[in-house]
């Protein structure tokens, strides 16, 4: 019973931790690549059409970047666990062997008598 309870424990951290970890990297690679971009676009709608229509569009694509992103994370369903490997079932066993032994101890029932037919006359 603990060591399923212990197997469902480390393998939630274990995976837990992995994902944790490459989230972050991938965040972080994410982050440098939409600020460049971000950069880029900013220089050119500033040279083309000002600062101000500048500033509303990449807010903008920003904000419903961000919400895109939000939906998609409350939206997704985590897996379910595999299996705990199978302990070594003691307890039920013991009480097999005992059930057993018990069965072994008792007195056979008696085979019930089934009434013979009766003989046909002609």
């Amino acid at each position: 019973m603990f060591a399923s309870l212990e197997y469902r424990i480390k393998h939630a951290i274990r995976s837990g931790l992995t994902q944790l970890i490459s989230a972050l990297v991938a965040v972080f690679f994410i982050v440098a690549g939409l600020l460049c971009l971000l950069v880029a676009l900013w220089i050119a709608l500033a040279d083309a059409h000002g600062a101000v229509f500048a500033a509303l569009v990449t807010s903008g694509a920003l904000m419903g970047l961000g919400l895109v992103v939000l939906a998609v994370g409350l939206l997704m369903r985590p897996r379910p666990l595999p299996p705990a490997p199978p302990a070594f079932p003691v307890a039920e066993l013991v009480a097999a062997f005992l059930q057993g032994m018990q069965a072994a101890r008792a007195p056979a029932p008696e085979p019930k008598e089934t009434p013979e037919p009766e003989p046909e006359m002609d």
